[in-house]
């Protein structure tokens, strides 16, 4: 083998270990950008629902957000319509004070174990099944 074989054999080597590895790169950020879209389309989802219960620290500021709308209308790319940070916040706080602002539900004194009934007739508590069977 000559001299110029041996060099376009290691060239091509070389090249083949380079475009193996970008494929590997390619398939990990193709993955990891999946994840991330699927976690904001679900995490997008729970704010919609109301489900998500923000903290102060979880609230983006009003200059990235402007700078995330920019972004994504310049690219031509759909902007959902998403509550303030400050209105998750309110909102949260308003619901876990209802929460606890809520009474307890009835409970029977001699309900077994301390088993919750809501029944206001003795024939609703079925709390004493094995009575019956």
């Amino acid at each position: 083998m000559s001299g110029s074989q041996e060099a376009l054999a290691r060239l091509r080597g070389v090249v083949s270990g380079a475009v193996g590895r970008g494929r590997q790169a390619a398939v990990r950020a193709r993955e990891q950008g999946d994840r991330f879209r699927a976690d904001s389309r679900e995490l997008a989802e729970k704010v919609d629902r109301r489900a998500a219960k923000p903290t102060r620290d979880d609230v983006t500021s009003e200059e990235l957000r402007a700078s995330a709308t920019a972004f994504r209308e310049g690219a031509g790319l759909s902007v959902p319509t998403l509550p303030s940070g400050e209105e998750l916040l309110a909102e949260a706080q308003k619901a876990e004070e209802a929460r606890r602002a809520m009474p307890a539900p009835f409970r029977k004194a001699h309900s077994p174990a301390g088993l919750q009934t809501f029944g206001e007739d003795e024939d609703d508590d079925f709390s004493q099944q094995r009575i019956l069977g």
